[in-house]
């Protein structure tokens, strides 16, 4: 025995070993697991079987799969008792100031697999890890199909216990990006989830607890996460401090091929005119918006169905709305919007999403009745509006034709233009009739007219300009034949 130990501890020592140990681990990463696995022996004591590896490197044997693991220090160990009594090298891992990067195509995820393999028995049959710790870790996940990017430092332990494997993952700070636009940022926290050996969906438990900011809510933009996740279903809540922002509940529903998912967005005047144009325009706007949502989490390409509802809206004391919704739904590729006032339906229309913008159109399907007169209407299909929308610059334009119908007066009055909307300006220009006009809306500071004609080739009738000086003074003539 004293002999064997002398062997072993100068055997700890040898370069010959060290070499062949690297040699052994490189071809099990590449025979199990199809990886191209890299590192340098730093420390090995055979007596108490642990081994110390830096500058540690794992690449998938087809570049294409997309992702790398990169660590400064990796250390196991095993329990020379467990081996002699189970014969089996029962391997905990800890990991300190680890890289993982991964681009993922379609959805899938292939350093996921190689993950799941290796947990699954997917070592040697004389060798398994039941316990792997994560010291200063992080993670950089990009979506190739939806331009989406997700990166989090955190520490983390996994260990095998007997009803699955059991994670603790404490977020240190996160961030989520969706095409260039920050969504979510200084995320910290907690997660706990356990995922059964067997894959039974029922059996999966998810706890969350975070922090974190929306920057697009501005001011009003610290938040919190928690929810649950157990047989399947699971609900949590994404809510500011004082609730003038809310998520509640989101719920998701784990089947083989699909994660079912509905949410209720709930949001104030204030906090919606911030997500919109990142700034609050019109203080004295009131109200709130609610937005419901259906989708399928693995595929987003299947449809979103959804209806965003107004109610109460004011402008300081004049009531504006009471109630109005829209509703769209994927119809043949396209989406079908509806607008409803009061629960009538009035408007309908088609919207197409391109690479960088979205195309619409909306016609009218009820015969409206305009607020300052009850001599004209606009009969059903005489409203049509058509335009684009780019997201990511916060613009659209488009144009318009509407055509009033008086039965009293036996006559038609013609309305048809072009407008054009972005962060600083609303303008629009066309004609009624035999007359021109064009109208310009500042946006900032604070909405305010700089510019509104009614014209014809032979006289103005309005002229109304923002004074140079002043953005709250405006100044012109209105005339007119008396």
């Amino acid at each position: 025995m004293l002999g064997f130990i002398f062997l072993l501890f100068y055997a700890s020592r040898s370069d010959v070993v060290r070499q062949e140990i690297k040699k052994s681990v490189k071809q099990t990463f590449k025979e199990q697991f199809d990886c191209d696995w890299d590192g340098d022996v730093e420390s090995i004591d055979l007596l108490s079987l642990n081994i110390q590896f830096i500058n540690v490197s794992m690449l998938p044997s087809n570049r294409a799969d997309g992702w790398s693991l990169f660590a400064h220090k990796f250390y196991m160990s095993a329990s020379l008792f467990d081996f002699i009594l189970y014969h089996t090298f029962i391997c905990h891992g800890y990991f300190d100031e680890i890289i993982i990067y991964e681009k993922q195509i379609e959805n899938r995820s292939h350093f996921l697999q190689i993950l799941s393999k290796m947990f699954a028995n997917g070592l040697p049959s004389n060798m398994s890890f039941n316990y792997i710790s994560i010291n200063q870790g992080q993670v950089i996940l990009e979506d190739a199909s939806y331009g989406a990017k997700v990166s989090y430092s955190y520490h983390c332990q996994m260990s095998r216990e007997r009803d699955g494997l059991h994670s603790k993952l404490y977020f240190l700070d996160g961030n989520f990006v969706y095409k260039n636009i920050t969504i979510v940022e200084k995320m910290f926290g907690n997660l706990i989830s356990i995922i059964p050996y067997n894959k039974d969906l029922q059996d999966i438990y998810v706890r969350v607890d975070c922090r974190l900011t929306i920057p697009l809510l501005g001011e009003k933009g610290q938040c919190f996460l928690v929810g649950d996740l157990y047989r399947g279903r699971g609900a949590f809540v994404i809510s500011n401090e004082d609730q003038s922002f809310i998520i509640e509940p989101l719920k998701i529903l784990l089947q083989e091929d699909a994660i079912p998912c509905t949410c209720s967005l709930t949001m104030e005047s204030v906090i919606m005119q911030q997500l919109i144009a990142q700034k609050i325009i019109v203080p004295d706007l009131v109200g709130n918006a609610t937005l419901s949502l259906k989708c399928n989490l693995l595929d987003f390409n299947a449809g979103i169905q959804g209806i965003l509802q107004l109610e109460s809206i004011f402008y300081k004391n004049s009531n504006l709305i009471n109630r109005a919704s829209l509703s769209f739904y994927k119809d043949d590729g396209d989406y079908t919007t509806k607008l409803f006032i009061d629960n009538n339906l009035l408007f309908q229309g088609s919207t197409e999403f391109g690479k960088n913008s979205i195309r619409f159109g909306i016609t009218n399907i009820a015969d409206i009745q305009p607020w300052w007169s009850r001599y004209w209407i606009v009969p059903v299909g005489n409203v049509s509006v058509t335009g684009s929308m780019q997201p990511s610059l916060y613009e659209s334009q488009g144009s318009y034709q509407l055509q009033f119908h008086s039965s009293k007066l036996d006559s038609k009055a013609r309305v048809e233009g072009v407008y054009h909307i972005n962060k600083e300006q609303f303008s629009c220009s066309g004609s009624i009739l035999d007359k021109k006009y064009e109208c310009k809306i500042g946006l900032q500071p604070k909405p305010h007219l700089e510019l509104l004609r009614y014209y014809s080739s032979e006289e103005t009738f309005i002229d109304l300009r923002e004074q140079i000086d002043s953005v709250s003074r405006t100044s012109g003539f209105i005339g007119f034949n008396c």
